[in-house]
């Protein structure tokens, strides 16, 4: 069987100050295709950098069996993330993880949310903007603004909670300038936050819960996950931040955080493995923040360290990957080839 693993290729400069998210994908790229090629499969790999419209092209070259599908949209066309899956659908090419309304849904963090807040499920208030919210508006302090559709903590830093309408006008203000609309502001959580891996081959499983610990300082006030407590090793931020499996908990609140993670799950439609992260309020109460379709598959991040914590082996896993993904062909329906146009579809 061959097995593409199709990835984004780098497009920003070494010194963009979010270099480092981008560049980690080749970690996972080499460490899965060497796993692949030890479980028996021919292996290829195909870097989708800016000129989208010969992907469809390089696909019929490489003529892959199954897409092992690393690809986490362009740095600065994220939408772009959900239409090679789209692609990749209308090809009838099956790939590995979530299919492309699932990305879609995920990356556009406001219509995730109207989703989860559709089914019923509870997330923090939010609005979502594209200027600067009014003086007088109604918001339940502190807030936290962020890029509505970019992941990996992209634009967070201790700057984005604020406490008052003029910080506030100021950050969405620097969001829209730097990532374009919409900001998405939403009600800051005090309590526990924790992650919640997923994992279906075939059956969906929990894996164990992880809590996001924070050590808050005069410079490092607000406990968050920000970029740089995520990808640069040598900050302030990085060294307050740990990450631990196997907290203790009592049942009742695994058992929540495991329900509400695996009902986020099945409601944005993901597919294969998923991460949902939860807050709690000052009471309490756990609350669902974003959900993560596509998680880093890096063998380093959070995603591999608790598969490893829970006992699956890894090169395993990414064979049965394969293999269920390969199952799924004769489910696809008949549908015509499509290509990517110059314009890429966003939400």
């Amino acid at each position: 069987m061959r097995v593409v693993v199709l990835f984004n290729q780098p497009v920003l400069p070494s010194d963009h100050p979010e270099f480092d998210s981008e560049e980690w994908v080749r970690t996972a790229v080499e460490d899965i295709s060497e796993h692949l090629a030890a479980g028996g499969f021919s292996v290829g790999q195909l870097g989708v950098g800016r000129n989208l419209r010969a992907l469809e092209s390089q696909l019929a070259v490489c003529r892959p069996d199954v897409v092992f599908n690393l690809f986490e949209g362009l740095a600065d066309r994220p939408e772009t993330e959900f239409a090679v899956a789209r692609l990749l659908e209308q090809l009838q090419i099956p790939f590995t993880g979530s299919p492309s309304q699932a990305l879609r849904l995920a990356l556009n963090k406001h219509l995730a949310k109207r989703r989860l807040h559709a089914a019923g499920l509870p997330t923090p208030w939010f609005c979502v903007v594209r200027q600067p919210p009014p003086e007088g508006a109604a918001v339940p302090w502190p807030v936290i603004v962020k890029p509505a559709r970019r992941d990996a903590s992209e634009g967070i830093d201790q700057g984005s909670v604020v406490t008052t309408p003029a910080a506030l006008a100021r950050r969405v203000a620097e969001l829209l300038e730097h990532y374009g609309p919409p900001v998405l502001i939403e009600q800051f959580l005090p309590g526990r936050e924790f992650t919640v891996a997923l994992l279906e081959t075939p059956e969906l499983v929990p894996l164990p819960i992880t809590e996001v610990q924070f050590t808050i300082s005069a410079a490092i006030p607000w406990p968050i996950l920000s970029y740089a407590a995520k990808w640069h090793p040598d900050s302030p931020e990085y060294e307050a931040m740990d990450m631990l499996k196997g907290v203790p908990l009592s049942p009742a609140i695994s058992q929540s955080l495991v329900t509400l993670a695996t009902q986020a799950y099945r409601v944005l439609g993901c597919r294969d493995y998923g991460r949902i992260d939860l807050r709690m309020t000052q009471s309490g109460e756990p609350m669902i923040l974003e959900v993560n379709a596509n998680p880093d598959m890096c063998p380093t991040a959070c995603f591999a360290r608790t598969l490893e914590a829970a006992g699956v082996d890894r090169a395993r896993l990414m064979t049965d990957l394969v293999h269920q993904a390969a199952a799924r062909r004769r489910l696809i329906r008949t549908a015509p080839a499509a290509k990517l146009t110059d314009r890429v579809p966003t939400a």
